[in-house]
């Protein structure tokens, strides 16, 4: 058995060669060249329940000892972390995966690094030219940069930004009651921070204020400065003062 990893400049693919000549794939490194992957807060995570319904949970070299691998198609077993798929089973997610990355990695790994295996027995890495080394130096700055934008925009406000955004929400209602020249009771008021708590909510598909985030707060700002208050809503305070 044979362990070799290649790389195409994204993905460090690990790929084992067989006695008998067949080729295994590291399954973790698999996925996210075909792009099985979720991104959370600049994290990315394969999606393994999506890659054990691909290959209806059959597993393959779940390693148990240094040369010693699982054979996945008794076993069982849920594929994760650390196991190596078959060549059929690479081309299952492949196919399954159905999107441009998938195509993408898969036509580099037939197209260069398997007929390089089987041909020299191990993968050959063709020189980049200068234009290539740059774009793939750019392309690397520009997910980096990318990355850092969300973080940044996904941090909960400051105390600072919080505190303005419900000083600005208490002016906004102060000041419609004022312009409208309203004689209102407590209640009615709170009718009117419910209806703009409610648009803030809606615009920035949050359920609380608490879960607002720094991507959000200049659209906050702009729906408060032209914040009015629903037709319900103001019929509903109609009514009160018909039933005072």
């Amino acid at each position: 058995m044979e362990l070799q990893k290649f790389s195409n400049g994204v993905v460090n693919l690990p790929i084992k060669k067989l006695e008998d000549g067949s080729i295994e794939f590291d399954a973790e490194q698999a996925a996210i060249g075909l792009g099985i992957v979720s991104s959370a807060k600049g994290y990315t995570n394969v999606r393994w329940s999506r890659i054990n319904e691909y290959l209806n949970s059959a597993t393959t070299g779940r390693k148990i000892s240094n040369d010693e691998y699982l054979n996945s198609a008794t076993t069982g077993r849920k594929i994760s972390k650390g196991d190596f798929i078959t060549e059929p089973q690479f081309y299952k997610l492949a196919i399954k995966a159905n999107n441009e990355t998938a195509e993408q990695f898969q036509d580099w790994v037939t197209g260069e690094v398997l007929p390089s295996i089987r041909k020299n027995g191990n993968y050959q890495v063709k020189p980049l030219s200068p234009i290539e080394q740059i774009r793939l130096q750019n392309d690397a700055l520009i997910d980096i940069d990318d990355r850092v934008t969300d973080l940044e925009e996904n941090q909960t406000l400051s105390p600072g930004e919080y505190n303005y955004i419900s000083k600005r929400v208490g002016q906004s209602v102060n000041n419609f009651v004022k312009d409208r020249g309203l004689d209102i009771t407590s209640d009615q008021r709170k009718l009117l921070y419910k209806d703009i708590n409610r648009g803030i909510n809606e615009v920035t598909n949050i359920k609380t204020r608490a879960q607002l985030r720094k991507r959000h707060f200049d659209l906050v700002t702009e729906f408060i400065d032209s914040w009015n208050p629903s037709t319900a809503t103001m019929m509903a305070i109609r009514q009160t003062n018909l039933d005072l």
